[in-house]
């Protein structure tokens, strides 16, 4: 998945929500440069995702996060799920 973030104020963490994914890796890139993300940690509790930079995310900067993760289709209506729709004659 890759979101694109524009930071308004200069920041050492990014915060996202997140549900029920396994997180496998986190890149975030500048305009000029490769961020370098110390760490990423998931509260499982809040269903946050936090992600660390040493040097700071710089204020008035757009930043494309790439997050690789893995995931299981739920039953019920939380995080990734399983669902149909009918188009015509047919349930998709």
């Amino acid at each position: 998945m890759k979101i694109n973030v524009k930071v308004l104020e200069d920041t050492s963490e990014i915060i996202l929500h997140t549900n029920k994914q396994n997180i496998n890796l986190i890149t975030g890139l500048g305009p000029y440069t490769e961020a370098n993300i110390s760490e990423a940690i998931t509260d499982h509790e809040k269903h946050l995702l936090i992600i660390n930079c040493p040097s700071n995310f710089k204020a008035d900067t757009e930043y494309n996060i790439s997050i690789t993760f893995i995931v299981t289709l739920s039953e019920n209506i939380s995080g990734y799920y399983w669902s149909s729709y009918t188009f015509g004659n047919e349930t998709r």
